[in-house]
This record gives structure tokens, C-alpha cells and sequence, in this order.
């Protein structure tokens, strides 16, 4: 409204809370002996899947991929993992922005008919962690991700 007292958005209370918060949320997971793989959200519009798998000619070597591309392909010592793991920290960044449509002021603060854009930005990061121990024989069914 022209007196600021209201706001009005084209998304429930819910959805604008989650988009504010940039809270990740689980969608599903898939796993078995050689893969894992975990579909986020980030806030109420952004997806991601993260997927660890077995390196197709070396044991030794996994793949980490986020959205489908290689992030890493690696044996545990060559990322410096701790002893009898493989893991990986890594960060998903990003930025949001909320568009306001707002009624302009004079130079003295008096409200005008008029209305205006402004644009607010804002960075996010969160950091993931995937992990899962390499014995002589790794099962990444019991593949961890961690985040923040």
C-alpha cells in the first residue's frame, strides 16, 4: 500500500520464508554399492543433485559430481583426506534477489503516486561435506553428506 502498512508478494508466507532463510532441504537420495546420489533444494526454487561414484577403471579413484559435472575425480590421498576416508568439502554459492516495487518519496519523505524498482542482491554460501570410508572395499550406500 501507498502507506507501507502492507506488503503484497506473488508467493505464499511459506515459500517467501524458505526463499529468506536459503535453508537446504532434502528431496530424495538413491544409493547402492557404487553410487549415491542426493537431490537438494536451495530455498524454494534452486535444485541440485550431488552424486559420489566408483572411478569406472581404477578402485582407488571416485568421482564427485554436482549437477551433473565433475567436481572432483580423485583417490583419498590426493585431496588430503583424513585416514580411511575419502572426503571432500566443497561450497555451493550463489545469489539471490528480491525485486520491490515501491511508491517514491520527495526529497522531503512525502509519499508520491509514482511507484519505483529497487533490487536487493544478496550472496549465500553453504558448505557440504561427502564422505564414506575406503577399506578395502568401499560401499558408497553409507556415503555421508553434511551440510553447513
Amino acid at each position: 500500500t501507498k502507506d507501507r502498512s502492507e506488503v503484497a508478494a506473488d508467493v505464499g508466507f511459506a515459500t517467501f520464508q524458505h526463499f529468506l532463510s536459503g535453508e537446504i532441504r532434502a528431496i530424495r537420495t538413491s544409493k547402492n554399492k557404487a553410487e549415491h546420489t542426493w537431490w537438494l533444494q536451495v530455498g524454494p526454487f534452486a535444485e541440485h543433485k550431488v552424486e559420489v561414484r566408483k572411478h569406472d577403471g581404477d578402485k582407488k579413484v571416485f568421482v564427485l559430481l554436482v549437477d551433473d559435472d565433475v567436481l572432483v575425480e580423485s583417490a583419498a590421498e590426493d585431496i588430503e583426506s583424513r585416514e580411511d576416508f575419502w572426503e571432500c568439502q566443497f561450497r555451493l554459492a550463489g545469489e539471490k534477489f528480491l525485486a520491490w516495487e515501491v511508491y517514491e518519496t520527495d526529497i522531503d519523505g512525502n509519499q508520491l503516486d509514482s511507484k519505483g524498482y529497487v533490487a536487493q542482491k544478496t550472496k549465500y554460501a553453504h558448505e557440504l561435506i561427502v564422505n564414506f570410508a575406503v577399506g578395502s572395499v568401499a560401499n558408497l550406500g553409507l556415503a555421508r553428506l553434511s551440510v553447513d
